[in-house]
């Protein structure tokens, strides 16, 4: 605005004074924003401009800025610890800090990858890494793949050059300065054209050059690279790095790696104001020394308990912030029937997704969680989780590799988690290993808890600490920690300054002059295993697992789902003994397994063949089954949601888990094949799910698809156990297997597939015929059959020779009836016959939620825990507000400003554990659970500011709760879970749930209970008076006129009639549906 062909004199000196403020001054003399960059990059560069600088303040700013970014404490920085320091400093130093993180962050991974990149170049001419110099506990990452602290001052040049670069690029894509709506990543030509005058002045020469239309052509060829006809964000920033370095600017020079940046030494006034500190800091450290340490005699019994049977016992010197953590896993350690039943409950809250494996940030989740459920003050709960993060790794690593599974030759045994995975379960802590990570995160504890005394010389952690011991440090310190309870560290004290020395250079293993956590641990660890402790010997425990040998057929121990009336009695793990091979399985009279097919498979059909019979016992399995797979209870079933009922019935059909889990992971590859299949057998009119942005009902798996989709994955399982037999010419997968067939495997192994149940095989006789058939199969002629062809010529085959199995994979079926059962579901036992009459009681005022809605007085005490929990949350107040606050801040996990439902969730479950205890908690917690998805649903976009969340491609934040959401949704859990209480009190015709419930309601079951639920607190349930009128309200309820009513249905229908009424709850709706 201030310099152009129309700018006055006057303008154009202020534009000069403008440009010579220290925004536009350069940074490491390499790179100065131009006068075309933005407001938004000029803010971003004043924040890390700091960081870049030669002087004693850059320097301190950047050792604690990389000591908090370096949060394991190893002395490297991956991009994630990068990428969260780059937040934090915005977030702390800008009203608009989320935006401008949210504005620059594609630079970042560029300014990552351009620095680790010039430092392995430098390593090793050609980029390849050295075998030796994989860094422990890592797959395959070198020590270049992240930024050390000598590189962090780097790392923040990188950063403004980079996100200077991106400011340009983002002013041309779409054509407006900054992100808009109308960019897409990638810049058009015609975008180019007109927009390259733009970025002239944005501070680099590859586009100062351009100053007509013919240069900016050859340009822009110049920079798409692969001639795609768009430049992406990396072919420009490549662009613009090679032209600096191809003109040798100092910005080519630091880009290229061909200069090393210049280290000033201190001066002689630094250097004195230096020692003085040092002196001050020893002086404090020798007072502190001659202090003695005064304990009560409680807390000398509290410090000197061992931990885990005498492994391990923190010391007189060992911190009040240690003591409080141990004092809250302790308990974990110990081999006691109390320690099972906290390991049982605490794995649980860890395991969040069931599958008995423990990642770290799952571990981390149960640590977070457990001390906040232990220590009343929120605050303080946090303090001790930051306060020793770094040593949960160390716990983590070790830990997981505890039980090891070996054969007959003590040759240990990797099993892989699924067949698309490289990782093993060895990558993870099982339940098994899960004592050991109490004990180790105790031991771990401890060792940095004695660590932090010494870094930065002060107990625990400050803002002198950098996660790593200088000698200095050392010297002056470390008598403070010989009685922190390691044998390594007693008597320390009291040997002179040379042995002291000696002793320091033993553990700078690297002999990079200082010591980090990782060394400290492994000499710590070293000392206790040479000098045989108990503690030695639990930090190096290992317990070997035979692996077990497959099972003769007559041995093999399974549920047997072929008699549905001795299954429906046995518990989720009751097994018994069964002969599989005594009777033949067919599926839905339409598919028998051949006599080649593998014992894998006859196992997984005979799991799955009950679900697709056509009796009343199947109809009883196929209804438990899917309101096991529909956990929103919503009526329809995405794969994800198939895939878990799958996984359920098959580890709840075998003794231990590995069998259920290796045929899961077997046939895994067929399930979609069904789900497809399956999903569109019932037809509808196409219209969108409420919820979903384009879904109907042909996209899901119903309750009357249900059988078909049961049959179906019998089936294509049959299909999949054929292909797999051909494919690397095996039986089963393995290593050969690359998920596709060529002509040569099926001329080899082609009969060894005749009997396997399919016409399509069986007619192939010879050579000739089965080239043939090969070349029938290799529908798209690329010389392979990949699964999917192979399934439909199967398919096709079947079809063409009108067999059972023909007519059931066409897809001409009717959808299995789902009717009410002319009987009575089960007699009721006598605590349900108890509990038909509730007591007539006055619900307290002080549980209205939101002044608008008070349950009724015949509601379960579980929906008044659980209203007691969140009613808080929804209170429009001072004190309401900020416990939300708090709280969303513990639901808000990634720091977005935006909850998923997962993260919702979790935040339930953290609250419900922390106010009742772990058993209750959890109750509360499952038995509500159906009710969270329809709150959520209510709740989000209420706010309707519909902004871009990042990291999703359509999705913004009115798909998420944001904070100003967050008390309309606490609102609505109590509201909902309200709803539900009432619905289960109908469904099965029982209080509460139980195995009576299939998640719907039949119109007996209406009738016999409508009276019953009168006093919930709705009113469309107050005003049913008489049979005729419930049978009227029912007709109502069932929308989709299917006989049942879903709770989807039952909650629609109580809000409706709540507006109708135009209640105070109905005015509550109302005023939220106009937003």
């Amino acid at each position: 605005k201030l310099h152009n062909d129309k700018s006055t004199p006057n303008e154009k000196r202020l534009f000069s004074d403008f440009h010579t403020m220290s925004e536009f001054q350069p940074i490491a003399d390499a790179y100065s924003p131009g006068t075309s960059s933005s407001s938004n990059l000029l803010e971003f560069i004043s924040i890390f401009r700091a960081f870049t600088e030669l002087s004693p303040k850059g320097r301190e700013l950047r050792k604690r800025a990389f000591a908090n970014a370096d949060g394991n404490g190893n002395g490297m920085c991956s991009f994630a610890e990068l990428e969260t320091f780059v937040q934090n400093e915005l977030m702390t130093s800008k009203k608009n800090g989320k935006t401008l993180f949210k504005t620059f962050r594609p630079s970042y991974i560029r300014a990552f990858v351009a620095l680790t990149s010039i430092e392995k170049k430098k390593k090793d001419g050609n980029g390849e890494k050295a075998e030796d110099d994989t860094l422990q506990g890592t797959v395959n990452a070198i020590k270049d793949d992240y930024v050390t602290y000598a590189q962090f001052r780097l790392w923040n040049i990188f950063l403004v050059i980079h996100a200077a670069m991106y400011d340009a690029f983002a002013t041309v894509d779409g054509e407006g300065e900054g992100r808009t709506e109308d960019d897409d990543m990638r810049i058009e030509k015609s975008e180019w054209m007109n927009c390259y005058a733009n970025v002239q002045e944005c501070g680099f020469l590859g586009l100062k050059q351009v100053t007509n239309d013919e240069e900016a052509n050859n340009v822009f060829d110049s920079m798409d690279v692969d001639n795609g006809g768009m430049v992406l964000l990396n072919e420009w920033c490549r662009y613009l790095s090679g032209a600096e370095v191809e003109a040798d600017t100092a910005m080519g020079k630091l880009l290229s790696g061909n200069i090393e940046l210049k280290v000033t030494e201190l001066s002689e006034s630094e250097k004195a104001k230096k020692k003085q500190l040092r002196e001050q800091r020893k002086s404090i450290v020798e007072k502190n020394k001659k202090q003695e340490v005064t304990l009560t005699p409680a807390e000398k019994e509290k410090l000197m308990s061992p931990i885990a049977g005498g492994v391990y016992k923190p010391g007189i010197s060992s911190s009040p912030d240690l003591l409080e953590f141990l004092m809250v896993f302790r308990p974990y350690a110990e081999k006691n029937t109390v320690g099972y039943k906290l390991r049982r409950d605490g794995f649980s809250i860890a395991d969040g997704n069931g599958n008995n494996l423990c990642s770290l940030s799952e571990l981390e989740g149960y640590i977070r969680a457990t001390l906040l459920t232990k220590i009343e003050d929120d605050n303080r709960a946090k303090q001790l989780f930051a306060a020793f993060r770094p040593c949960y790794i160390r716990a983590f690593q070790n830990a997981k590799d505890v039980k090891v599974e070996v054969n007959e030759d003590h040759k240990e045994i990797k099993h892989t988690i699924s067949f698309e995975s490289e990782a093993t379960y060895d990558d993870y802590v099982t339940f098994d290993e899960f004592r050991y990570f109490n004990v180790y995160l105790c031991i771990y504890a401890g060792m940095f808890d004695a660590f932090a005394t010494i870094d930065g010389r002060g107990a625990g952690r400050d803002e002198n600490d950098d996660k790593r011991i200088e000698l200095s440090e050392w010297m002056d310190c470390r008598g403070n920690v010989q009685h922190h309870g390691f044998a390594a560290l007693e008597g320390i004290g009291d040997l002179d300054e040379d042995m002291a020395k000696i002793l320091f250079e033993e553990m700078d293993d690297n002999g990079g002059g200082m010591v980090l956590l990782s060394e400290w641990c492994e000499y710590l660890t070293k000392k206790e295993v040479e000098r045989g402790t108990p503690m030695g010997d639990m930090l190096t425990a290992r317990f070997e697992v035979q692996a077990k040998k497959p099972r003769a057929r007559r041995q093999s121990t399974i549920v047997d789902a072929a008699h549905p009336s001795e299954f429906s009695k046995l518990s989720a793990r009751s097994i018994r003994t069964t002969d599989l091979t005594d009777k033949p399985v067919i599926v839905a009279e339409a598919y028998q397994p051949g006599i080649s097919s593998s014992k894998d498979l006859i196992d997984f059909v005979r799991i799955f063949a009950p679900y697709a019979e056509k009796n009343d016992e199947a109809m009883k399995m196929r209804r438990k089954g899917y309101s096991v797979a529909d956990t929103n209870a919503n009526g329809e079933c995405s794969l994800a949601e198939l895939e878990n009922f799958i996984s359920s019935t098959l580890l709840g059909s075998f003794v231990g888990n590995v069998r259920g889990r290796s045929l899961f992971a077997l046939f895994r590859p067929s399930y979609i094949k069904a789900y497809n299949a399956a999903k569109a057998i019932k037809r509808n009119d196409g219209s969108v799910l409420a919820g979903t942005k384009n879904a109907t009902e042909d996209d899901f798996v119903s309750l009357c698809e249900f059988r078909v989709f049961n049959a179906y994955l019998c089936i294509y399982a049959g299909m999949f156990d054929a292909f797999a037999r051909i494919d690397g010419m095996g039986e089963g997968r393995d290593e050969n297997d690359d998920m596709r067939v060529d002509l040569n495997e099926w001329m080899t192994c082609y009969e060894t597939v005749k009997d396997h149940g399919f016409v399509a095989f069986k007619n192939v006789s010879n050579d000739e015929e089965a080239r043939a058939a090969f070349q029938s199969m290799d529908d798209n002629d690329g010389g392979k059959v990949l699964l999917g062809e192979w399934c439909e010529y199967v398919k096709k085959a079947e079809i063409e020779e009108k067999t059972k199995m023909g007519k059931l994979l066409s897809g001409d079926l009717k959808p299995t009836a789902v009717s009410s059962p002319k009987q009575k579901k089960s007699i009721k036992t006598p605590t349900k016959a108890a509990a038909k009459k509730v007591p007539s009681r006055r619900i307290p005022k002080s549980l209205k939620v939101a002044d608008v809605f008070i349950p009724g007085d015949s509601s379960t005490d579980e929906l008044l825990d659980f209203i007691h929990a969140f009613r808080p949350l929804a209170v429009k107040s001072q004190e309401g507000t900020k416990l939300r606050h708090s709280k969303f801040s513990l639901a808000d996990t990634n720091g977005n400003g935006c909850c998923s439902l997962a993260e919702i969730d979790s935040f339930i479950k953290a609250t419900l554990l922390k106010e009742f205890p772990q058993g209750k908690g959890l109750k509360l917690f499952f038995t509500f659970r159906p009710s969270y998805i329809r709150a959520y649903q209510e709740a989000k976009g209420i706010a309707q500011d519909a902004k871009k969340v990042r990291g999703a491609k359509d999705a913004t934040d009115d798909d998420y709760i944001t904070f100003a959401e967050f008390r309309i949704l606490n609102a609505f859990l109590c509201i909902y879970a309200a709803m539900y209480d009432a619905f289960a009190r109908v469904d099965g015709e029982g209080e509460g749930r139980d195995e009576n419930d299939d998640m719907r309601i039949e119109l007996s079951e209406w009738m016999s209970c409508y009276r019953k639920v009168k006093d919930r607190g709705f009113v469309a349930l107050k005003n049913v008076k008489s049979d005729n009128e419930a049978k009227g309200v029912f007709k109502k309820m069932d929308a989709d006129g299917g006989g049942m009513v879903l709770l989807k249905e039952w909650c629609d229908f109580l809000k409706k009639e709540e507006m109708a009424k135009k209640t105070t709850l109905g005015v509550f709706f109302q005023k939220l549906r106009k937003h």
